[in-house]
């Protein structure tokens, strides 16, 4: 595997294509701390499934499914936001961030990834976001997504509590969720279908 120092990062316009639901962010500022978080996305998170113990639906249990996973969570987000958003005054752009940003080290180190998820991703993918710069709240809400599924903080705030429920959503296996379009040509033929967001 490439080295973080030596991975060859993306264009912005590579990942508003991969990832559409970027240009749901408002805000500009974090919309760009965003890409640039992303930009430094390990090969394998657009390669990998998003699980291989039989969680998450079929279509992201496939190579690719990792990547397909993160634009389900970003469309669960959008469906729930309204209501997290008018009870708790939940910031919508953070919680469009840590959709996109949660799961971006799920298979460990770009140097050195796992073959399957690690427990500690959650952590480690909020340093991430912090070293980005994106607000305290987005860096707390990746490192509480998961909850109690492994050994990681329980959600402690509204947006964190936002962030675990879309996950969970997304991540089940009869639900079906549509993806912010257009679909990327590489997630195309798996059944996705584009949103109305």
């Amino acid at each position: 595997m490439v080295s973080e120092s030596q991975h060859a990062e993306p264009s912005e316009s590579e990942l508003r294509r991969r990832l559409p639901a970027i240009d749901l962010i408002e805000d500009d500022d974090i919309r760009h701390r965003t890409l640039q978080a992303t930009a430094t996305a390990p090969d394998y998170f657009w390669e990998v499934p998003a699980s291989t113990s039989g969680f998450h639906h079929p279509i992201c249990r496939e190579e690719r499914g990792l990547w397909a996973h993160t634009l389900m969570v970003s469309t669960a987000v959008e469906r729930l936001v309204d209501s997290y958003e008018a009870r708790f005054e939940v910031d919508p752009d953070h919680a469009r961030a840590g959709a996109i940003l949660h799961d971006q080290r799920k298979n460990g180190h770009p140097e050195n990834p796992s073959d399957t998820s690690v427990s500690d991703h959650d952590i480690r993918m909020s340093e991430v976001v912090r070293e980005h710069g994106l607000p305290d709240a987005v860096a707390e809400a990746v490192a509480e997504h998961m909850g109690a599924w492994y050994d990681g903080p329980e959600p402690s705030s509204p947006l964190s509590e936002l962030l675990h429920n879309a996950d969970m959503l997304a991540s089940t296996a009869n639900a079906t969720l549509a993806v912010p379009g257009p679909i990327p040509d590489e997630l195309d033929g798996r059944g996705l279908e584009a949103a109305d967001l």
